[in-house]
């Protein structure tokens, strides 16, 4: 039972007209997963989340005892959102449990054959952030071998290469390693080939999630990668473009909230318009 219908009499049905795979019902807390089940930085985010006001509120399901809602990819996202929102956030010695020394990544669960980016590009940043620098230097290395030696640009959890391409190059954007560099450049690059003449990004056709991430990616890179004509474009797809509400994720229903791709959409086009005002620095 999902945590969307949990609570609810069986077969309850999904509000007519909902875009397939979106439910925009609240999720219903299981007993005995409420709030009382977050301790430390976790329990001080959902209190800081659920403490402002606004259309979108944030809700954890703790699956995991050291982590939310189970998985080191989403709880990495959350502490790092704690980070931003002032929250200490020690690392947890629990969320150790699923790093695998064998290949140098972290598992998203236990007995995961296969690492997955996104979670190690999330974990990356996570890392950083609390000062673990030879583990965060370890992950990178997997992330080197995967994105920029094979070239393989795609993450398990999501159908389009875009996702972990974006978060690649926004993540890495703040780590100044020869290593995240190389993984950086390579995102972008990639991105940067991927473009449609629309403007967009999209597997198929363009769509605001896929053009969200990807431009969010090239603006956190635009130290290095001056791309104002690829933004302008960008922005001008986003700024006219139907918000297309398709899952993309595999296994990752939770993630599939109405307010995601609103939220995408809203924060792309302010970054765009950010870095399209600031003033390009000159070098001799």
């Amino acid at each position: 039972m999902s945590d969307a219908t949990a609570g609810e009499p069986e077969g309850a049905a999904v509000p007519a007209g909902a875009a397939t795979g979106y439910d925009p019902r609240p999720p219903v807390w299981r007993p005995g997963r409420g709030v009382e089940a977050l301790s430390g930085a976790y329990r001080q985010l959902f209190e800081v989340v659920a403490a402002r006001s606004g259309p979108v509120s944030a809700r954890f399901s703790p699956i995991g005892e050291f982590t939310v809602p189970g998985d080191p990819d989403s709880t990495a996202c959350a502490l790092t959102a704690a980070h931003h929102a002032g929250i200490p956030i020690p690392l947890h010695p629990g969320i150790e449990k699923l790093y695998n020394p064998g290949t140098g990544c972290y598992r998203t669960f236990m007995l995961e054959r296969d690492g997955s980016l996104s979670t190690n590009i999330h974990m990356v940043e996570l890392l950083n952030l609390t000062g673990e620098h030879e583990r965060r230097d370890t992950v990178l290395q997997w992330l080197h071998e995967k994105i920029v030696t094979n070239g393989n640009c795609h993450c398990k959890w999501h159908i389009s290469l875009m996702y972990a391409l974006g978060e690649a190059a926004r993540v890495l954007a703040s780590i100044s390693t020869t290593t995240a560099l190389d993984i950086r450049a390579k995102a972008v690059e990639r991105l940067l080939e991927l473009q449609h003449q629309d403007g967009g990004w999209g597997v198929l056709d363009s769509t605001v999630e896929e053009t969200a991430y990807a431009a969010l990616g090239i603006c956190a890179a635009a130290d290095t990668h001056n791309e104002l004509s690829t933004l302008n474009s960008a922005h001008k797809f986003l700024r006219s473009a139907d918000m297309d509400l398709a899952p993309r994720w595999i296994g990752e229903t939770l993630y599939c909230l109405e307010p995601l791709v609103p939220s995408l959409h809203q924060t792309a086009l302010t970054r765009i318009r950010q870095v399209l005002r600031e003033p390009k620095s000159t070098t001799p």
